[in-house]
């Protein structure tokens, strides 16, 4: 038998591979794409069937050469890229590229890279799946064709070198609209109720409620008047409960809420999450254990878990924890409609590699990861924690009251992983209905209404994620592509959209409303679905896109011109024009006409005083977002983060998956 070509994407892949293939196997690597629609060209024929135009990329030449030198003398050529439309994707034009028959060409497709997975995958290869590369070629085209039709508008109305992306402009919409949002809200004073009663020889609070939420009183008076009725009076238990409440572990991780608690709890970007799992699943060394990979594909929206996997953790759960830890039966976790069913959740290869062990291998960023992921795959496995709880509903007259109390009794999975329910040091006192309950004191509490929180990134994955825009593999590159087009900034671990964000969000919603609307988006993600289960036709796909598609751009050419704003000086019509992450308006008879004037929202007034002269401090905006500036500048130029009316207009919990 001759040589066997085995063919991946990355050289870090290629060396865990050769390792567990042994001899009779070269292993090379494609460096991910090698055939791509052209850079300087449209390459897609709309009015032939939509057919795509691909080229070598210019820099994998000496790549496909390579390539096309070790598969002349194989047998057999093993196309081993990842699981996924775009590896599908990949696999695909390799084997074009290279002129492989179905004969010569197998496609070997694996979760993890381990020894016994490798073997399996390698004993048992298939043909590239065409409903898997036809959707993503739809995907593509799709991506091409806006950004190709609409960039050039922008560049007439901005300047050149912008982009507008079927998904990126979206979620730059969900930002821009939370920034109105914000600047819009205004802040409403309300107040709340706690009494403290007094049943026998035991005190404890109840609230003043309308059903099981705590009442607000908009009007400080109302809120007075109820305070007085309440005071020196008997209160009359109308329901009491005692009972054990249970607390079940969160599925595994998958893409979404693994970078999203890596944003949360480690300031780590989507991006750079996504490259440290890639490092985790393409191998590393680990000791003894050799090179392989620590955790199963990491691009995923599927919560489903090999069989052999669950067996492994339940055999380990009760070895280290102890037999209380582990439930009576197997859990299972529904796997959404949408999500990709030949998937995994992501989860460590080896249950027995604990974070402890796997530290000494790992650098720190690799280390907290692979933590993350041990740390939910076990738990997920494991007894839900149990506690005690006490819940008393009692009136006064017409007021409602309710108290509830929660004890831990029970930690199970979250001695591994989780944050727990509240917990209280004391139950509530048993109670019997009809008991009088006296009112021994009532607390009032003043509170003001909080505008809603600035995405972080890891909210802002998870608001794609609730509106089906895009999927596991695109939700980092959709970020990314929002910080290097300079429409949106971090600051204080938020995202603030720019004034050149803002803008090109306003001009495309209002040009393109079908295109920018988060519930088209979500369908058309729904569509391409169905391309990849066989259910549509990706030229169908695309040709509802385009009618409708077309018709919004000959109209936004017809009326870009006419944005109403003329130069005071020559009457000729002003523009938009970019200077950093900013932008002004200009005329457009540059250079013989220089007018230009600010294109920025007018500052936003503060209940911040300057701290060097005493004036209001308001909201201005520059190049890089929004920032806190002195009201008298440029008599006085402080200045500072927007990070100080942060700390008390904004609440930073609540970015954690649970």
């Amino acid at each position: 038998m001759g040589s066997r070509l085995v063919v991946v994407e990355s050289p870090a892949k290629a060396r865990t591979i050769g390792r567990f293939l042994g001899g009779g196997y070269v292993v090379r690597a494609s460096l991910g794409h090698i055939r791509d629609l052209p850079e300087n060209d449209f390459g897609v024929e709309t009015d032939n069937g939509f057919k795509p135009k691909y080229v070598l990329i210019p820099t994998k030449k000496k790549v496909v050469r390579t390539l096309a030198a070790a598969a002349k003398d194989a047998d057999a050529v093993y196309i081993a890229t990842d699981m996924d439309r775009e590896g599908e994707a990949i696999a695909w034009h390799i084997k074009e590229v290279l002129g492989l028959s179905d004969e010569v060409c197998r496609r070997v497709v694996f979760s993890e890279i381990t020894p016994r997975a490798i073997k399996r995958a390698f004993a048992s290869p298939s043909q590239i799946d065409m409903r898997k590369v036809l959707a993503q070629q739809a995907r593509r085209i799709l991506d091409r064709i806006v950004g190709y039709k609409l960039s050039p508008l922008l560049w007439e109305r901005f300047s050149p070198g912008l982009s507008a992306g079927r998904v990126q402009s979206v979620a730059l919409r969900l930002v821009v609209e939370r920034e109105r949002e914000i600047r819009e809200f205004r802040p409403r004073r309300f107040w709340t109720l706690t009494v403290e009663v007094e049943a026998g020889e035991v005190r404890f609070e109840m609230d003043v409620v309308d059903g099981e939420e705590k009442r607000r009183f908009w009007k400080k008076k109302e809120a007075e008047e109820v305070a007085g009725l309440l005071k020196e009076r008997l209160a009359e238990v109308v329901d009491y409960k005692k009972w054990r409440q249970g607390q079940r572990p969160f599925p595994p991780h998958i893409t979404s809420t693994l970078q999203q608690e890596m944003a949360s709890l480690h300031r780590m970007s989507p991006r750079e999450t996504m490259r440290h799992a890639q490092a985790l699943y393409e191998g590393v060394d680990v000791g003894e254990r050799g090179r392989r990979g620590v955790i199963t594909y990491h691009r995923t929206d599927s919560v489903r878990v090999a069989g052999v996997a669950v067996r492994a953790v339940r055999k380990f759960i009760p070895e280290v924890f102890g037999k209380e830890y582990l439930p009576q039966k197997a859990r299972r976790f529904r796997v959404s409609r949408y999500a990709q069913a030949a998937h995994e959740a992501i989860r460590p290869t080896m249950v027995d590699l604990t974070p402890e062990e796997a530290f000494g291998y790992l650098n720190k960023q690799q280390a907290l990861l692979y933590e993350a992921v041990w740390r939910r795959f076990v738990a997920s496995q494991m007894a839900d924690a149990l506690y005690d709880v006490t819940e008393a509903a009692a009136r006064c007259g017409d007021v409602e009251l309710y108290a509830l109390r929660r004890r831990m009794v029970f930690d199970g999975f979250l001695r591994v992983y989780g944050r727990a329910l509240p917990s209280h040091d004391a139950l509530l006192p048993q109670l019997k209905k009809g008991q009088k309950l006296r009112v021994v004191s009532v607390r009032m509490d003043e509170h003001e209404t909080q505008p809603p929180s600035r995405y972080s990134e890891a909210t802002l994955v998870r608001k794609l994620e609730q509106e089906g825009i895009g999927r596991p593999s695109t939700y980092a590159t959709i970020i990314h592509t929002l910080y290097r087009r300079r429409y949106v900034v971090k600051r204080g671990g938020r995202l603030y959209p720019t004034e050149l964000g803002e803008h090109v969000a306003k001009l495309l919603v209002e040009r393109f409303p079908r295109v920018m609307d988060v519930g088209f988006t979500r369908w058309v993600e729904g569509e391409l679905d169905r391309v990849e289960e066989g259910e549509k036709e990706w030229r169908g796909v695309l040709e509802e896109f385009w009618a409708a598609f077309s018709r919004e751009l000959e109209e936004a050419r017809e009326t870009l011109s006419d944005g109403g704003r003329v130069c005071p000086k020559c009457g000729k019509p002003l523009i938009l024009k970019k200077k950093g992450g900013g932008v002004f308006w200009g005329c457009s008879g540059y250079p013989s006409c220089r007018y230009r004037e600010s294109a920025a929202p007018k500052p936003q007034p503060t209940d911040l005083k300057c701290e060097k002269c005493g004036a209001p401090m308001v909201i201005r905006y520059g190049r890089y977002g929004p920032f806190l500036a002195c009201s008298a500048f440029p008599k006085c130029r402080n200045a500072k983060s927007l990070n100080h009316l942060n700390e008390r207009k904004e609440s930073i919990d609540g970015d954690s998956d649970s």
